[in-house]
């Protein structure tokens, strides 16, 4: 029995990108869909692709880029399964307001996920960007314990306020 048969989404990891062979883009497309978006204007995740099926099942293609894919799960994967779940409210999770103490966060052309360091200092939550921000770097998911995610066009810069994602408790100083 295939997947499509017995699960509402199907997510694929690896084997989608800008190359010119393209295998999942090829077999996704072979199937057909109602609608069919390949590529969204983010970083990391730009090859992520989104099928949705006559039958209403949903297939998303997301990059074989561990960073990719983690911004892709938290910013369409979740949103697609609460639409498909009927949820109306967003999931409580642990976000706080901090202030930008080192470098510029932002793009002009597309949506953007940084992984940042969050600390504590007094009373307030401060980041820092990371330098290097590749979406094949894993080794930086050990350096950081947030995630900030920024529209297309929204710039911070140092000394803005700004959301972050903790995925882990901050250090205090």
């Amino acid at each position: 029995m295939g997947a499509l048969d017995t699960a509402d989404i199907v997510i694929t990891t690896g084997g989608t990108g800008p190359s010119g062979v393209d295998y999942v883009y090829e077999v996704t497309k072979s199937l057909n869909p109602r609608i069919y978006i390949r590529g969204l204007r983010m970083r990391p995740g730009r090859p992520t692709g989104l099928a949705i099926l006559s039958n209403n099942k949903v297939i998303i293609n997301l990059s074989g880029h561990p960073i990719s894919a983690l911004n892709a799960m938290t910013v369409v994967v979740k949103e697609v399964i609460k639409r498909l779940a009927g949820v109306k409210v967003d999931i409580a999770e642990p976000r706080v307001m901090a202030r930008l103490v080192r470098g510029t966060l932002g793009d002009e052309e597309v949506a953007r996920q940084y992984r940042v360091r969050v600390r504590r200092v007094g009373n307030e939550y401060v980041i820092e960007e990371l330098p290097r921000q590749g979406s094949s770097l894993t080794h930086t998911l050990l350096m950081i314990n947030g995630l900030v995610f920024t529209r297309k066009g929204q710039i911070i810069r140092e000394g803005d306020y700004v959301e972050a994602l903790l995925l882990r408790e901050p250090p205090r100083e």
